[in-house]
């Protein structure tokens, strides 16, 4: 969610997403409300694969007009960057993934956050969690989600489109 409050509407959302992915070479995905497809959108929320090439022009406002600054991450070995416009505090969230948990990833960072913490629950209750951004065993043995549907399969769960979790 923006710091502001600043939304926009999905197809503004979905454009601008639209850029940050063309600054992204390799694998990427826009997940959260976009994802969900809300009316309006609080944020950008985009995960990127580990192998992924970046380069967005932060400071030249490729995304709303403005000035944009690293909030959090943005470092060489970074999992999640989180960049924002200055003027009117609208944020692009960038999560990192590889092949062996963008299921989990991408399952999680679509939310919303109730049906997220309902996966990370249902795991516990087959004797498995969510660390560290990967599935793992009781042992702390890492569990291979390579995608979104093995995550609903390992947690139990029915799948539900996108746009039907609540």
């Amino acid at each position: 969610m923006s710091a502001t409050g600043t939304r926009l509407p999905l197809n503004e959302a979905r454009r601008l997403a639209g850029l940050v992915q063309d600054c992204i070479k390799g694998e990427t995905y826009v997940v959260g409300s976009i994802r969900r497809m809300k009316a309006d959108v609080g944020d950008i929320e985009i995960i990127v694969h580990s192998d992924a090439a970046i380069d967005i022009p932060i400071g030249c406002g490729v995304l709303m007009p403005g000035t944009y600054e690293t909030v959090k991450g943005g470092k060489k070995d970074w999992r999640y960057w989180q960049i924002r416009n200055v003027k009117d505090g609208f944020n692009v969230d960038l999560f990192r993934f590889d092949d062996l948990n963008r299921g989990s990833i991408m399952l999680i960072r679509t939310g919303p956050a109730e049906f997220s913490k309902r996966f990370v629950n249902c795991l516990r209750r087959r004797g498995l969690k969510h660390a560290d951004g990967y599935v793992r065993d009781n042992a702390g043995l890492l569990v291979p989600c390579p995608t979104e549907e093995i995550a609903f399969k390992l947690a139990g769960l029915q799948w539900v489109k996108s746009e039907d979790r609540e």
